[in-house]
């Protein structure tokens, strides 16, 4: 006499089935965030951005194109042996305007001032304003802020200015921002928990606008992230 098997089979069938779908929704729910981030931070520090930057980091680091009288408008005096009582490595008499936790270079309030702390004509007779002008208009560059070194008091490291504040930091103030992917950029960043091995203590965060088609009715435009430390004691 044969056996049916018929409802075993379908047993069987039932137990794989639901099996692998748990298998598929495992995977699906674990990793298909993972490439939605992986999409998003492609754009975070990539080697475009991190070009572009590097050109308003030479700009802003250089005390020709940005001479101390006006930095000191943004920071406050620069460190000296002469303001450093206590030899630690900071500026005793610093008033420190980054206590704000950060300087919006751009976008400025008006436009046409956000060139304007670049000297027009140094010895070397090079118009910094222009070249400023130049390289906004050419990188498209959304936002560029002038920060501390140390992103975050976490660890409570010292502060870079001794009058920072534990809630100066960029970390917490950018929660203040509108935009909510710059805000995303700057919590993706780490805490920079050490002190520059170059002694730097600034750093530009930016936000560049890129294109994916010269036809602008094909365009879908997008946005790019980089940040780079800024040591003004090696500028020239």
């Amino acid at each position: 006499m044969k056996l049916n098997k018929k409802g075993f089979v379908l047993a069987e069938t039932l137990v794989v089935a639901v099996f692998m779908a748990t298998i598929f929704t495992i995977i699906y729910v674990n990793f298909y965030p993972l490439i939605g981030e992986y999409e998003k931070r492609e754009n975070y520090d990539d080697l475009d951005s991190k070009y572009d930057i590097y050109w308003f980091k030479r700009l802003v680091q250089s005390k020709q194109a940005l001479p101390t009288d006006k930095w000191r408008d943004y920071t406050g005096p620069e460190y000296t042996t002469l303001c450093d009582g206590d030899n630690d490595g900071y500026c005793d008499v610093d008033n420190a305007k980054l206590k704000t936790g950060y300087i919006k270079l751009i976008p400025n309030s008006r436009p046409e001032l956000e060139c304007n702390m670049f000297s027009t004509n140094n010895e070397n007779g090079v118009n910094y304003k222009e070249m400023c002008i130049a390289l906004k208009n050419q990188t498209e560059i959304q936002k560029l802020y002038l920060t501390t070194y140390y992103l975050n008091d976490t660890n409570k490291q010292e502060l870079i200015y001794k009058n920072q504040g534990t809630n100066g930091y960029l970390k917490k103030k950018i929660n203040n921002v509108a935009d909510e992917n710059i805000k995303d950029y700057v919590n993706y960043l780490p805490d920079y928990r050490f002190p520059s091995p170059n002694g730097a203590r600034f750093r530009l965060v930016a936000q560049f606008k890129r294109h994916t088609n010269t036809d602008t009715n094909l365009d879908e435009p997008y946005y790019t992230y980089a940040t780079i430390e800024v040591n003004r004691d090696k500028g020239v």
